[in-house]
């Protein structure tokens, strides 16, 4: 607006992030604007340097750019990234272990290439191995996590049935293991709410023959149809936060989504109060496997779903 304020202009929060674009992952831009200029605010962490350099090259000009973050969440060393690359950053305001830094960023020279970060690694679980495409800021990159490590021992000791969607799929290593576990079984869609994983995950279907959609949304998207298994690994941190919100949202959107008879498996830290919650959504929820960290649940749908066939 020119007066020195931060005005806010997002677009539709179901199509991609402010990374997206930059990573082409959807047709969707957050624009952030100060003083009337084209700005990214990125978020702190090992992402920044990826995230700027694909962002100062998908807009015109110098680029204006705000980063903000606590100080729990690397906002110092991501401030000290900042500042290498562009010298006369600066602070302009903090408060409640948070801070706020500007700066400018010359346009780039050569166009991005996301192929360029990508980092690949070997995935060896229970009876089958893919390759899976990891880029800085993504969760549990360049390792399988333990959590989902549980998640694929059960699968291949309690095998699901098709079509299959995985909920907060990641890299996609879900949805890839499985179809090379089981050639039968058909493709398996994908949703993450991050840029960055919907990107992994497209690259590491197509590294593993793999088929399905994999979407970018926050939730479950209207668009489902109905699947016979929904799995999921979901997401319980907001920044350092614990935060099962979201996870309480996917279990009351999910029932849409399953057919009469459909199975949800979802693995989760055993400390997270998600079986009453299970119960109460899809119906009668089972413990198919415990260690001292994890849980993996299993429950059947028991009425009718309202969601439409798979197309």
């Amino acid at each position: 607006p020119g007066d020195g304020s931060v005005s806010v202009e997002l677009s539709d929060r179901n199509d991609t992030g402010a990374v997206a674009t930059a990573l082409d992952c959807g047709e969707g831009l957050n624009r952030w604007v100060v003083g009337g200029d084209p700005a990214a605010v990125l978020q702190c962490g090992a992402a920044m340097d990826g995230i700027a350099c694909a962002t100062k090259t998908r807009l015109p000009g110098q680029l204006g750019l705000v980063l903000v973050g606590e100080k729990r969440e690397g906002i110092a060393g991501a401030a000290r990234q900042l500042q290498a690359v562009a010298p006369e950053a600066r602070k302009v305001d903090s408060a409640r272990h948070c801070q706020v830094w500007t700066a400018r960023l010359p346009a780039a020279e050569t166009p991005f290439c996301a192929q360029q970060w990508v980092q690949w690694y070997d995935v060896d679980c229970a009876g089958a191995r893919i390759s899976v495409a990891g880029v800085p800021g993504i969760f549990s990159d360049g390792r399988l996590d333990e959590g989902t490590a549980r998640l694929l021992e059960t699968l291949a000791d309690t095998p699901v049935r098709g079509p299959v969607l995985d909920f907060a799929c990641g890299a996609g290593v879900i949805g890839a293991w499985l179809q090379v576990r089981y050639p039968e079984l058909g493709p398996v869609d994908g949703v993450d709410v991050q840029a960055q994983a919907v990107f992994c995950a497209r690259q590491t279907y197509e590294r593993n023959g793999a088929k399905g959609d994999i979407l970018a949304s926050d939730g479950l998207p209207d668009q489902l149809g109905s699947y016979l298994t929904v799995i999921t690994n979901p997401p319980f941190h907001t920044g350092v936060r614990i935060d099962t919100s979201m996870t309480e949202s996917f279990l009351r959107q999910v029932g849409r989504h399953l057919a009469p008879g459909g199975e949800l498996r979802l693995v989760a830290n055993r400390f997270l109060p998600y079986q009453e919650l299970i119960e109460a959504h899809i119906g009668p929820c089972r413990v198919l496997a415990e260690d001292k960290r994890f849980t993996v649940y299993q429950a059947v749908r028991q009425k009718p779903a309202s969601g439409r066939g798979r197309r």
